[in-house]
């Protein structure tokens, strides 16, 4: 590479907000030993490295990039940006009793999340539902009703229950599910629990072919628990299914074999018993197969459903609970004949890997893996390369939480509007977080060619210095490797403008280093051609 240091000049406060940079612009500051030495017009992953620099006197901020390893070997841990997918949490419910879960869904356009409590000595708050709605500014809660009086582990899930196009809630419990029906009014009406097998992680379907929610349930231990919907939010029939389940169970629903219907997909944390086990969804729930990791007695503590190997195919992602070097991710990609691949593979990951979810936060058209780690202080995101499988794990800070429920520990959706999705945490000794995404969806239907977003604070100038891309240096650099990127076209680099999604672009950039300004209060896009196909 030649020499030179390629960074990004902003002034002001702004907050970068994407993962590839494109056209790379003019070098304004000294490399030091450890630096990246890149060629204008080359491309880098920002979620490789980032460190930042400050200039006092005018109040810029300079982003020089580098790799992780050169990050380390600079020794200045206070100037690297860790994270560049997520803001920093923000509590949105204070600590209560013992959150277990959240969930987060939208009503009639507003972003809501569900919580809820087990038992922690305060009654006004031990098992109950919570739901909280952002009004534009904040979160403020909208319902609180109890649920039942008895569980150590809660499960629930939101969906339309009764055909009125509003999402109603379901809580397990220890004694069997309690319904919360949307009462038209923006509030909740609890229906009578209906008892019978503990569920303490449940997940809707339709089971029976009958267009309503079904309830699919486990208990700490034991069967799976069908209960049927009647379409009024009741489940006044249902059966049992035998299954092997010894505790920190997790359950997800997948087309893991490219029939065009949902799966479900179960894992057990505990004891010696298959990592997966797959049944259709179907009456009576057939059993379609299960597998195994190669070697015995490691089990997985979350389960989640997506595309790792860039081909159109649902795979599997399932985490590890155990401290490096044997903490990670296995991924069971699909065959092309509708099988998932033994032996798994496997990535390491950060310490205790527990709750999963899948979630786009990169804006990329491809889905990543977000993992919440036990007693690690750390959120941390797998993005998914276009060619297939796992990038480096992004690692975002946490309050201290020696656990999260595998279900419904953490929940991913766009909480404020933005078009940038978002992460929220349930925590029992911290409360429910926030963490806001960073990267929106700046053109409607997730543009392949977006690469960079950034926001700063409503009337505050932005600026930025670039060269043109150079097609013969043009690539996406990983430390050790550099790949060309087909199909780059002449002046790539475009300026965009205005709210999520009506973004349009102002016009293509060529010629000399030239710079943009703007009174900005929404978010500002560069786009060209990035490394997607």
């Amino acid at each position: 590479m030649s020499a030179g240091t390629s960074t990004t000049v902003f002034k002001e406060d702004v907050m970068l907000r994407s993962f590839i940079l494109v056209a790379l612009l003019m070098a304004t500051t000294t490399p030091t030993a450890t630096s990246t030495q890149l060629a204008q017009g080359d491309q880098i992953r920002l979620s490789d490295c980032m460190v930042r620099h400050t200039d006092p006197t005018t109040g810029r901020h300079s982003f020089s990039l580098a790799t992780p390893e050169q990050m380390a070997a600079a020794a200045i841990p206070s100037q690297i940006a860790a994270c560049l997918v997520l803001q920093s949490y923000q509590v949105i419910k204070a600590p209560v009793s013992w959150i277990e879960t959240v969930r987060f869904f939208t009503r009639l356009g507003k972003a809501r999340v569900a919580v809820t409590t087990t038992f922690y000595f305060d009654a006004p708050n031990d098992y109950h539902l919570f739901v909280l709605e952002y009004d534009g500014t904040n979160w403020v809660q909208v319902y609180s009703g109890q649920y039942a009086n008895d569980a150590n582990q809660n499960g629930n899930d939101v969906g339309d229950l009764n055909g009125d196009n509003l999402p109603d809630i379901v809580v397990g419990h220890a004694t069997g599910i309690t319904a919360f029906l949307d009462d038209g009014a923006g509030s909740y009406t609890r229906l009578a629990p209906e008892s019978g097998d503990a569920a303490t992680v449940l997940l809707f379907a339709d089971v029976n072919g009958d267009s309503n929610l079904d309830v699919i349930s486990l208990p700490w231990s034991g069967d799976i628990t069908v209960r049927l919907g009647d379409g009024t939010g009741k489940f006044p029939s249902g059966f049992g299914v035998p299954g092997t389940f010894a505790g920190y169970n997790d359950m997800e629903l997948g087309d893991v074999d490219n029939d065009g219907k949902n799966e479900l997909l179960v894992t057990s944390g505990q004891a010696d018993v298959p990592n997966v086990t797959v049944y259709e969804l179907a009456p009576g729930l057939p059993f379609v197969n299960s597998y195994q990791v190669a070697t015995p007695h490691q089990n997985s503590a979350g389960i989640a459903a997506l595309d790792i190997s860039a081909d159109g195919r649902t795979d599997v992602a399932l985490s590890r609970a155990s401290n490096q070097p044997d903490a990670g991710i296995w991924t069971y990609e699909q065959s092309v004949t509708g099988q998932l691949i033994e032996p798994p593979d496997f990535v390491p990951s950060y310490d205790i890997p527990e709750s999963l979810e899948v979630g786009d936060l990169l804006c990329s058209r491809h889905p990543g893996l977000v993992v919440a780690h036990g007693g690690w202080l750390t959120l941390g995101f797998f993005p998914v390369l276009p060619t297939g499988g796992f990038d480096f794990e992004i690692l975002c800070p946490l309050p201290y939480a020696s656990h999260y429920d595998p279900r419904a520990g953490i929940a991913v959706g766009d909480g404020d509007g933005d078009k940038a999705l978002d992460v929220f945490v349930a925590d029992y000794n911290n409360g429910v977080l926030w963490l806001r995404g960073t990267t929106p969806c700046c053109v409607a239907g997730a543009p392949p060619d977006q690469l960079l977003a950034i926001k700063a604070g409503a009337n505050k100038d932005v600026q930025f210095y670039w060269t043109p891309v150079s097609l013969a240096s043009a690539g996406i650099w990983r430390g050790d490797a550099k790949t060309a990127i087909p199909g780059m076209p002449t002046g790539a680099v475009k300026v965009c403008s205005g709210p999520s999604p009506s973004c349009t672009a102002t016009g293509e950039i060529s010629g000399p280093p030239e710079s943009f300004f703007q009174a900005l209060g929404d978010p500002l896009c560069l786009l060209g051609k990035s490394e997607n196909p």
